[in-house]
């Protein structure tokens, strides 16, 4: 028997799902105090994975304190 996801994981990989693109890349930020399943937010989207690491060079260095993360195509 399967074990049931706890509602606050479901709600996270919910919100990582929408912000991860069909097709190129996407720079995805962390709100820590936005409500769970509301926490990322895309900041960028690239074709190509250099284009989304410099685009996270530079939007560090403008918001150094900001969890970010780079969300590829799906299912890849």
């Amino acid at each position: 028997m399967a074990e049931k996801i706890p509602e606050d994981i479901a709600l996270m990989l919910k919100d990582k799902e929408d912000h991860t693109p069909a097709e190129g890349f996407n720079l995805v930020a962390v709100d820590t105090f936005a409500k769970l399943g509301e926490q990322l937010y895309t900041v960028d989207h690239t074709d190509t994975l250099e284009a989304a690491q410099e685009s996270l060079k530079l939007y560090q260095q403008k918001e150094p304190d900001v969890t970010c993360y780079i969300y590829g195509p799906k299912g890849q």
